[in-house]
This record gives C-alpha cells, sequence and structure tokens, in this order.
C-alpha cells in the first residue's frame, strides 16, 4: 500500500478531531488507540501528530509522547488577539469580493475573509490560528451566551460585503473570547473602612462557591446556595451574594482583572441600609484566599490563620463556611482528607470532620455527580478525567456554608484539612474561608486558678454560684 493517501487521511482525520474537540485540552495521544480508531498502522499516525506538532496544533513535549495543547489563559488570550490582528490585516484593502458561500462556523468564515487580502501567506497564517483554537471554538457555546446570534451578525457583513462594519464585527468577537478568558481570572476586592488591607480579595468564581465558571450541562442555575448564587441566562451570568456586610464609614468593592486590569461590560448593584446594631454586636466579613500550589507532604492545608489576617493579631467574630477547589485533574480519591477546626489557642481540634465530601455535603464522593444545595454543594467536575470535555471540565470544587450552626472564637480561628487520608496528596487546592470578625480579643485572661493550690484563688476573684439563689457571690 502507498503510505502517502494513508498518511493524508489519518493527517486530515486527526485536524478534524482536534478542529470538533473530539480531543480535550491536555489530552494525551496515543498512536497505538489512534491507529486502531481509524483503520492505520502506527506508523502513518505517528508522521500525522509529528506533522501537527510541527504546525503547533499538537504538542510533543519531550519524553511524553504527544497531546493536545492546553494554554494557560495568557497563551490563550494571545491567540485571540494575535487571530483578530490576522482577520485586520486581511480587510484592509479587500482584493477580491466575497464568491463562496461560508459554512456556518467562524473558522470558514475567517478562512474565505483571509482569502480577500490576496495573500497566501496570510491565508496560511489564519488557518493556522484557527485550527489552534479549534478545541476552544468547539466548547464556546457552553460558556458564552448568544454565539449563533454573533455568527450571523458577521455572516450578513460578509454576504454584503460591508468590510467596515466585519471588521469591527471580528474585533468585537474576539474581544469578547479575550475578556471572558479575563473575568475567569478576576478577583473580588472589598475593603472596610479605609483599612490597610481589604477583607475579601477571592477569585470570583470561587467566591461565589464554584472553581470555575465553566458551565458543562447548560444549567440555570451552577450554585443555588442560600448566601451565593450563580445563574445563568441567554445573555450573562448573574453572581449574587447576600451575606451581611457590615461597615461604619466606607466601602471599596472592586472587581481586578489579572495584573490589575480593568475588568469591562460587568454590570452591578449594591443594596444597603443605614446599620442598626450596635458597633459591637458586629464584625467585618473576610473571604480569605488561600493557594495551595505544592501541599506539604504529611502537613494539613491550613485555610484560615486568622493570627495571620491582615496584619494578624487578635480577632473575635465567627466562622462560617468555605468554598474550595480540590482537584483540577479530576482525582477525586485526594477527597479522604478531614477538615480540622481550632479556636482560641486551642492544640487539639475542637471540631473534627470525617471526609472532604462529607464536610461539602455529600459521600461515596458525590457518586461523581454535580449537586447544589442550600448550604453544601459540589458544584463543577465532570465523573471522571475521561469524561472530562476539557480542562476547565476536570475542576472540582465544593462548599459549605454554617450559619445556624456558625462556629464563635474570642482570640483567633485555625481552619485546616487534609490534603488526602494521609496528606500525600499533591492536588492544586485553592480555598476562600468566609468569617465575621473584629480586630481585637473578646476572649480575654483575666485570672488563673490553680486546682489544690489553697492560696491561688487569693490572688484574684473569682465566681462561685449558688443554685439556690440562681445567682453569684464574690469569692475573692
Amino acid at each position: 500500500m502507498c503510505p502517502g493517501p494513508t498518511f493524508d487521511r489519518i493527517y486530515v482525520a486527526l485536524k478534524g478531531q482536534l478542529a470538533s474537540g473530539v480531543h480535550a485540552p491536555g489530552e494525551h495521544l496515543e498512536p497505538a488507540a489512534i491507529g486502531e480508531a481509524l483503520f492505520a498502522s502506527i506508523t502513518p499516525v505517528r508522521d500525522a501528530l509529528h506533522r501537527l506538532a510541527g504546525e503547533r496544533i499538537v504538542e510533543a513535549p519531550r519524553h511524553d509522547g504527544f497531546r493536545v495543547p492546553s494554554p494557560t489563559e495568557a497563551e490563550l488570550r494571545d491567540l485571540y488577539r494575535w487571530n483578530c490582528q490576522l482577520l485586520e490585516l486581511a480587510l484592509v484593502r479587500p482584493a477580491s469580493p466575497a464568491r463562496d458561500e461560508p459554512a456556518r462556523d467562524a473558522a470558514s468564515l475567517f478562512r474565505l475573509v483571509a482569502r480577500l487580502s490576496g495573500s497566501r501567506e496570510l491565508e496560511r497564517a489564519v488557518d493556522n490560528s484557527s485550527d489552534r483554537l479549534g478545541s476552544m471554538r468547539a466548547v464556546e457555546p457552553d460558556v458564552l451566551p448568544e454565539t449563533d446570534a454573533e455568527l450571523d451578525r458577521l455572516l450578513d457583513c460578509y454576504r454584503h460585503c460591508d468590510w467596515r462594519a466585519l471588521k469591527s464585527s471580528v474585533r468585537a468577537y474576539h474581544r469578547r473570547r479575550e475578556r471572558a478568558v479575563e473575568f475567569g481570572r478576576a478577583r473580588l476586592r472589598v475593603t472596610w473602612d479605609g483599612r490597610m488591607q481589604a477583607s475579601i480579595d477571592a477569585p470570583v468564581a470561587l467566591f461565589f462557591g464554584a472553581g470555575t465558571l465553566y458551565n458543562r450541562d447548560g444549567r440555570e442555575f451552577l450554585v443555588k446556595a442560600f448566601p451565593v448564587h450563580i445563574r445563568y441566562d441567554a445573555e450573562r451570568v448573574h453572581l449574587a451574594c447576600y451575606f451581611p456586610m457590615p461597615f461604619f464609614r466606607r466601602a471599596k468593592i472592586e472587581v481586578v482583572g489579572p495584573d490589575e486590569a480593568e475588568v469591562a461590560d460587568v454590570k452591578w448593584s449594591v443594596r444597603h441600609q443605614p446599620l442598626g446594631a450596635p458597633p459591637s454586636h458586629v464584625g467585618y466579613f473576610h473571604a480569605t484566599y488561600r493557594d495551595h500550589v505544592q501541599p506539604a507532604r504529611g502537613q494539613d492545608l491550613v485555610l484560615l490563620d486568622t493570627r495571620q489576617a491582615e496584619g494578624g493579631g487578635d480577632w473575635s467574630g465567627a466562622f462560617v463556611g468555605t468554598s474550595f477547589i480540590f482537584t483540577d485533574r479530576a482525582n477525586l480519591a485526594t477527597l479522604e482528607g478531614d477538615p480540622r477546626f481550632y479556636f482560641d489557642d486551642s492544640q487539639s481540634p475542637q471540631a473534627y470532620g470525617t471526609g472532604t465530601e462529607e464536610w461539602g455535603g455529600g459521600g461515596d464522593y458525590w457518586g461523581g455527580l454535580n449537586m447544589t444545595l442550600p448550604f453544601a454543594g459540589h458544584p463543577v467536575g465532570a465523573r471522571n478525567a475521561a469524561e472530562a470535555k476539557d480542562d476547565e471540565d476536570k475542576i472540582h470544587s465544593a462548599y459549605r456554608f454554617l450559619l445556624g450552626d456558625l462556629m464563635p472564637f474570642g482570640k483567633n480561628a485555625r481552619i485546616t484539612l487534609e490534603h488526602g487520608g494521609e496528606n500525600e496528596s499533591d492536588e492544586h487546592y485553592r480555598t476562600v474561608s468566609y468569617w465575621y470578625g473584629t480586630p481585637a480579643a473578646s476572649l480575654v485572661k483575666a485570672d488563673t486558678l490553680q486546682i489544690g493550690d489553697t492560696a491561688s484563688p487569693r490572688e484574684g476573684a473569682c465566681l462561685w454560684f449558688d443554685e439556690r439563689r440562681n445567682g453569684a457571690r464574690d469569692a475573692g
């Protein structure tokens, strides 16, 4: 058999699979399995993969076979920007009118736009950037509303040879995707009463209860908890938080993009009312974020230590919950770790969980399913890596809120979590701890009683209770 036709067939088939999202970003490509599926020997498959690697459509890391690229957010943003710049260049002086009716997808339309330039080099560059964006475009309808209407506007401009409008629409198309990538990295930052450090500084998605805004199955509510919501409609994603957040003079609320960049096209509203409670009866609301990039073996993850929060020192308040990512590789085995809760200098935990998924309101790893309940949930993540649509779909997170059963403290709080059953997991955890706190101790040591020392009570005042009078007497 002539190897040429077989190679071409495999190359075209693989390229089509990658463009349509059959293989998820980060997925390893096994030549033997591909050859079996495409009825070919391993040699033409490897040759096709090497050619695709040269075109940067797949990656071939040294000693690690072939895999689908999994661009970082910055790399993906650059790729969208590069694709836009190429198309704008093609529309500077269109050399020929539009003759062909494009297929109803962005890649086909953009290839015809590149042809308007009359430059074969520009056509090849647009072809390559479209091929490299193929797997991303396959999931865009899952995360961006009204992509069909957006494509209709582009096609209408092309059919009417309205190049100025098409250039503007192309720019809007790519800028929208850049913003979507940026918003995934945006942080919510809130500072109360001009304090030196923000009391809330956390990734937007995780603050509102989910490890990612990726909505794998098009649910209306990604999170429908009592204090937070993440809701989708045809045009936008709506995020709401109903935790009371008292302050006394002023509040500064920011949504900050990567590298402190402005995040565009965000609509917001804040409900407020005068504070009726005495200042001593309330505390600032906090959402403390921790990024546990490399968990230390044998040591709990520290989700919150108020002694180090916002400059450190003593705090009085209450712990009211967590939202946390526990894997970005769809590895649910890491859930064997237990949460532990230490308050007011305690050397042993006053509360001790029986497993991470139980803390998140489930058992048996939630059966791998997603759920969202008023006070606990597992809103995102595919059942396993094989079922994940892309890397975002491998991110698993959970939440747990404590309102009627909040955990008070009078001096400090330390919340920890085992990573794996014996603190052996190397999964990348990211956590947000919700708490209320006033920067002062309310549990203050005023006296010491040494049991068995007859002189001890005379060193200070102590109280004893008379059950008959239901009162207390000074025994000092």
